[in-house]
């Protein structure tokens, strides 16, 4: 069920981030059918949540997203571990590094600005790049570490 889920968001939505809204909720980015990967985690979490299947809400840092950056993804609890799903397959879920974890984006900010623009004047995040990663298929189940 989780993995229909994943792929009808996948199908279904546009990844445009000026869709977007800071107060969207599931719901408005599924009359969207669009948005950012905030917008897909929701959506995600919020179907997997009706199938009474626990789901949260992981800020992640994608060294191998194009350009790289930071991410959100959902974690699925499915046979007593949590498994991580990504709707937007923008990069390769087992190269994320997890940030933070909670019910939902503001519950998992790491940084939020509410007035004037601000400038990120420098960011560092060490990544040692793991070789060994092979090609990902969406239809194994990946864990963050």
């Amino acid at each position: 069920a989780v993995e229909a889920i994943v792929r009808w968001i996948a199908r279904s939505f546009e990844y445009r981030p000026e869709l977007s809204d800071l107060d969207d909720t599931s719901t408005d980015s599924l009359q969207k059918s669009g948005g950012m990967c905030r917008d897909y985690a929701h959506v995600t979490i919020a179907l997997v949540r009706a199938l009474g299947i626990p789901a949260r809400y992981v800020s992640v840092y994608a060294p191998q997203l194009q350009p790289q950056d930071f991410h959100a993804v959902a974690e699925v609890f499915i046979d007593e571990q949590w498994w991580l799903v990504d709707a937007t397959f923008l990069a390769p879920r087992a190269s994320m590094i997890r940030i933070s974890t909670g019910l939902d984006a503001e519950e998992t900010a790491w940084a939020t600005n509410t007035g004037s623009s601000v400038t990120l004047r420098s960011m560092r995040v060490d990544v040692t790049n793991d070789e060994t990663l092979e090609i990902e298929s969406s239809d194994e189940w990946v864990q963050l570490r």
